[in-house]
């Protein structure tokens, strides 16, 4: 069973990391010349460089690169992560959860007389320090660069609709799903 959920876990991030990427990189700006580093490639290199390592610093995402295929110095990979390179991993996220979610029914007696359950719940992420200026952290004893992630499931239909990335010093009620996705019942 455990072979089976892995093998399609890998087969969903190889047709993610298949997508047309490198129109998606010329259309947030992060491809603007030909470059060693795609964007194929610098997907690659972060999921693959945070899943093997949660923290992974950008020295360990270096050497994932290398093992890739691509020679970088940390500081032409930090250079890279820049606004762009932002946009792309947003859109990508959002296209990956859409991918992801198969609907699913949920047809319990006490949820017919609901048009839609939504769940919205947040993570917050520590950044490296130079992501600070993107997304600034709350500071002190906590990291200086973070980014807080809001999701909204719809569990009725087993999708999820919303995804929200922001800096890690905006509070969970500035989350605009419960306003925007309340419906009013007659």
């Amino acid at each position: 069973m455990l072979e089976a959920e892995c093998n399609r876990v890998t087969d969903y991030l190889q047709a993610f990391f298949d997508l047309p990427s490198e129109m998606v990189g010329r259309a947030f700006g992060f491809v603007q010349r030909r470059s060693k580093l795609t964007t194929e490639l610098l997907v690659k290199t972060l999921v693959l460089g945070l899943l093997e390592k949660g923290d992974a610093s950008l020295t360990d995402l270096v050497e994932v690169a290398g093992r890739l295929g691509i020679a970088l110095s940390e500081s032409g990979f930090a250079q890279r992560l820049n606004k762009g390179a932002e946009q792309v991993l947003k859109h990508l996220v959002q296209l990956g959860i859409a991918q992801l979610a198969e609907a699913t029914t949920h047809s319990g007696a006490v949820l017919r007389s609901f048009s839609a359950v939504n769940i919205v719940d947040s993570t917050q992420v520590s950044l490296p320090e130079r992501c600070r200026e993107l997304f600034s952290g709350s500071g002190g004893c906590a990291s200086e660069a973070s980014a807080k992630v809001q999701v909204n499931y719809e569990y009725l239909s087993g999708t999820f609709t919303g995804l929200e990335v922001s800096s890690g010093r905006v509070p969970d009620q500035h989350c605009t799903f419960p306003v925007a996705l309340a419906k009013k019942t007659v």
